[in-house]
Parts: C-alpha cells; structure tokens; sequence
C-alpha cells in the first residue's frame, strides 16, 4: 500500500451498538471516498471476516489487532488495568506512537474519554475532558458539548468545556458564538455546581429536555455505516482545520 498524504484515522473496530458489522462498512465507504487511510483496530479474525464480504480492494485500509471488547457499564479505570490490550486502549496508543493522527470510536464513551486522558493527557489550563461536536445532518456546523459526561462541574471547568467547543468549530466552521453547556437528559438534574452556574446567568434552568426533543425530531444515537464513515470523514476534517 503506498503512502500518501491522506489523514492516518484509527478506528475501533469493536466499539458501537452493531460493531463490528457497521463500523467495519463505514469505515471502508470512509476510506472510498478519498481522504483517509484506515486503520481499523479489532480482532484479526472478526474484522478480516466482515471485511471479506466488502469490495476494499486498493482502498487504504490496515487491520491492528486487538485484544478483548470493552462492553457499556464496564468500569474505564478496571478496563485499563484488566483490558490493557482493548480495541479502544490500542486505537489511543495508535495515536499516541504518531502512526494515526485521529482516532474515532463508537463504543464505551467512559472507556473513550479514560483512554485518550490516560494516553493522549489534556491541554494546558483544562481540567477535564469534554464529550461533543457537530450535530451531523441536524445541525453540522453547531457544536453541542459537554453533553452530560460530566457532572457537578466547577464554573471554571465549564469555561474550559466551553473554550474547546469554540476552538473546534473556529478551525473548522464560520466563526461561532459559544453558550451554556448543559446535561441533555430528561431525568437527571444537576448538581449543585450547575445550579450555581445557572444562577449566575448561564441559563434559567438545570434540567434540560434535550434527548426527548432529539428523539422526537428522528434524530438516532444509535450509529449505522453511513453515519460512522461521516464521522471518520469528520475527524479527518478537523484535522485539517488545525494544520
């Protein structure tokens, strides 16, 4: 396979709702579409067999093996020292070695964010990681963050959330206007540090509809190929933005 000047993305192969079926076939429509080289991190045998039955013949797509799945409610800090060789854990390392330059993962958000602290650190002046970006196809160019992965947070650590989300779409995006960061979900209230900030002016009210009202727009969490290879596509282009 020929090097070329394409965005080097890992890809968990493991990780999602229909993984690795749908990760596998969006991954190589992403790779089709120009742009990219693949690699997709995952079991050898599971994610040769799904790309056996795809037409991936020249495109630039490597298969990283893996070892072991990280499964939704699993305890990121256990599967660190009990996983360590996790699809999730390997994609960040990727990164990390400087053979990828992004990485995107449907699976474990916990396990996500755990990985890429661990591994990747954080930013100078920002205390936590923040769990957002474009609305595709409802919104792309509005950026939703912190969506809910953190709670109880400092007025400080919000500013910080929101100082990302304006950097992200700045290099990538028209120049944006950012708001507050808030919890999307129907059941859960804030806590008390939200209420704090609320008071202070960032907004009437701590607990939002948001999830409901995606919901009843069609608006889908549940990823399907078309929509992962859009977020390949997308991490490749704010790459780009930061180049």
């Amino acid at each position: 396979m020929a090097m070329s000047n394409n965005v080097r993305v890992a890809v968990d192969a493991m990780g999602g709702d229909f993984a690795p079926r749908e990760i596998v076939i969006g991954a190589v429509q992403a790779a089709a579409a120009g742009g990219v080289e693949i690699f997709l991190v995952g079991e050898p045998d599971t994610v040769s067999r799904e790309l056996a039955s795809l037409d991936y013949e020249g495109l630039p797509i490597k298969v990283i093996p893996s070892e072991g799945v990280v499964m939704e409610g699993e305890s990121p800090i256990q599967v660190m020292r009990q996983k360590p060789q996790a699809s999730i854990l390997i994609t960040s390392g990727l990164v990390k070695a400087k053979q990828a330059q992004a990485m995107v993962s449907m699976g474990s958000t916990g396990a996500t964010m755990a990985a890429a602290v661990h591994l990747l650190g954080l930013l100078e002046g920002i205390e936590r990681p923040a769990l957002g970006g474009p609305i595709i196809g409802l919104a792309p160019e509005t950026v939703l963050g912190d969506l809910g992965s953190n709670l109880d947070c400092r007025p400080g650590q919000l500013l910080g959330f929101a100082a990302l989300g304006s950097i992200l779409p700045m290099k990538v995006f028209p120049p944006p206007v950012s708001d507050c960061v808030f919890v999307p979900s129907s059941h859960v209230r804030g806590g008390e540090q939200d209420c704090r900030v609320c008071r202070q002016g960032a907004g009437p009210r701590c607990e939002t509809r948001l999830l409901n009202t995606f919901q009843k727009i069609g608006v889908n969490f549940q990823t399907r190929s078309r929509q992962f290879a859009g977020c390949v596509r997308l991490a490749a282009s704010v790459l780009l933005g930061f180049r």
